[in-house]
């Protein structure tokens, strides 16, 4: 199912703008990245579409959810929508729960509502969604309140809850921020493996490249509430067009830099056309000759571990050997160090 946002303006009751004629569009089944830093309009955007904008706030514009105006439109019509056809997954999902409810019960919930199952067969789904996001104690997480988990446990709470109903779009709103690394990298994998598999579209917002490099192929960079570029993935890494966007992927390499296994490099600093955040290109390694550099990559690389023979090519290069949509055209993201670092929502 395709999201199409056009033209969409957010104004305060005090006639602050907070979103300026923001437009973008992802395709079914495509992955779109939201990225920029807070306070960029990246969560008021998301709340627009879903129709969840604090009070005081409008929104105006045009927002089309397979086609179907979805901004504007009567509350009850909006909540037979959110759920069943479109979801999110909120950045802390401690506040986003209900602390007081169990949560086999809130992921229920939708079931209930939208699919009308009785308790018992909805008891049975949960159990099979708490399987679904690698939860096995399937029993005791239904009967613990959300703060009896850990935080990486009540995140896969909050994203079985959001696949409750099989929606055709989720928008993941920065859910990794508030884990530590370790978690991060499992929730991605996940995400990433359960929207592949169920087909589902995916719009992940984070202020992490390295992040959005790992789950999405389209691009957009915010700034100001404004979309300041639109792009792929790869594209936006490798050969990004906006001064903004060589911001951002300079701050990057600055922030994964690790003293002595990293080149720190900037962007158009490198053997290449574009920087390099390579935290293994060190003394000796075998695809940099020692130099600690990528030696005529075309793009910003964000790399795995080192290995004779790895094809770490920029814009030119094919790791996938598809087109330039891939997440791993010229985009090589690091899979043990590069999981992302704290922020504050821009909510």
């Amino acid at each position: 199912m395709s999201l199409v946002v056009k033209n969409v303006n957010v104004v305060t009751s005090s006639g602050r703008e907070i979103l300026k004629n923001c437009s973008w569009e992802v395709e079914s089944g495509g992955r779109l990245g939201i990225i920029g830093e807070s306070g960029s309009g990246k969560s008021m955007s998301a709340l627009a579409v879903l129709g969840l904008l604090p009070e005081g706030m409008k929104a105006t514009g045009s927002v089309l959810l397979d086609g179907e105006e979805i901004l504007g439109v009567a509350d009850a019509r909006l909540r037979r929508i959110r759920g069943s056809k479109i979801a999110m997954v909120f950045q802390e999902p401690l506040t986003a729960l209900d602390p007081l409810m169990k949560v086999g019960r809130q992921i229920a919930g939708p079931l209930k509502l939208h699919r009308g199952l009785d308790k018992k067969a909805a008891a049975v789904r949960v159990t099979e969604l708490l399987k679904m996001v690698a939860l096995d104690e399937t029993e005791r997480i239904a009967g613990s309140f959300p703060w009896q988990l850990s935080g990486g446990q009540r995140q896969r709470v909050a994203l079985a809850m959001a696949l409750a109903c099989e929606p055709d779009v989720i928008i993941a709103d920065e859910p990794t921020t508030a884990l530590d690394a370790t978690v991060q990298a499992d929730v991605l994998e996940l995400l990433a493996s359960l929207v592949e598999r169920l087909g589902t579209t995916l719009i992940f917002i984070s202020h992490d490249l390295p992040v959005i490099a790992k789950v999405a192929d389209d691009l957009i960079v915010m700034r100001h509430g404004e979309v300041v570029e639109q792009t792929t993935v790869a594209l936006g890494l490798s050969a990004p067009e906006q001064e903004y966007t060589k911001h951002l992927i300079q701050s990057a390499v600055e922030v994964n830099y690790i003293p002595g296994r990293s080149a720190r490099r900037g962007v158009g600093e490198g053997d290449g056309a574009g920087g390099v955040m390579d935290d293994r290109a060190g003394a000796g390694d075998a695809r940099t000759g020692g130099s600690g550099t990528v030696s005529g990559s075309a793009g910003a690389v964000w790399t795995g571990s080192s290995g004779a023979g790895s094809d770490s090519a920029g814009a030119g290069g094919n790791r996938t050997g598809g087109s330039v949509r891939g997440r791993g055209e010229g985009v090589v993201v690091d899979k043990e160090t590069d999981a992302g670092s704290e922020g504050e929502s821009d909510e």
